[in-house]
């Protein structure tokens, strides 16, 4: 009988502790990337490191389940730390939409005219509504005198097609999208 039991006990243990496969999810290639763009340099823009808030800076994709709560997904997550993943995707945004303008990540080699600081306060998904959210703070300050020039909120929401985190992924990439789109025109 005890052979049974802990057979028993053995096989449900086993099951119950089998893993799901992990699945990884990019963000959407930004528009003109691939392109090759030369282009004539008359100003030259740090974008200085991104604030994220903490729960942004791993690779689990996080879930707001109640106002005050959130969850991160165990078997669902980026294909690299998220808060890489944005910095990028925006560096490069910027880089294609902003004519005659470098894009710089250091002041190592160039001096730059205006620097682009920005602050992510929330990008997830809300299902309590079913919409992915996404509001950030950014400032642009004067190259020489670090001076704020320009500042202001972007914040804003959509509903991804499905409720897959391959759709919330998708909503992801097109509020970063619509985000650079913002910027490209308060920096023109």
């Amino acid at each position: 009988m005890k052979k049974k039991i802990l057979s028993c006990t053995a096989a449900l243990f086993l099951s119950g502790c089998a893993s799901q496969s992990v699945s990884y999810f990019t963000l959407n290639q930004p528009q003109g990337a691939t392109e090759t763009v030369v282009k004539e340099i008359t100003s030259i823009v740090l974008v200085q490191s991104i604030e994220f808030p903490e729960y942004l800076t791993s690779r689990n994709i996080a879930v707001r389940t109640a106002a005050n709560e959130l969850e991160l997904a165990e078997v669902h997550n980026w294909a690299e730390p998220f808060d890489v993943m944005v910095t990028n995707y925006l560096r490069e945004q910027l880089h294609v939409g902003l004519k005659n303008t470098q894009i710089i990540s250091s002041t190592r080699y160039a001096k730059p005219s205006l620097k682009i600081k920005m602050n992510i306060i929330c990008f997830e998904k809300n299902e309590q509504n079913n919409q992915v959210e996404f509001t950030a703070r950014w400032w642009v300050l004067d190259g020489k005198t670090s001076s704020v020039v320009k500042e202001g909120l972007f914040t804003e929401s959509l509903k991804p097609k499905d409720e897959s985190y391959g759709s919330s992924a998708a909503t992801h990439s097109l509020l970063l999208s619509q985000f650079s789109d913002y910027l490209i025109a308060e920096l023109q």
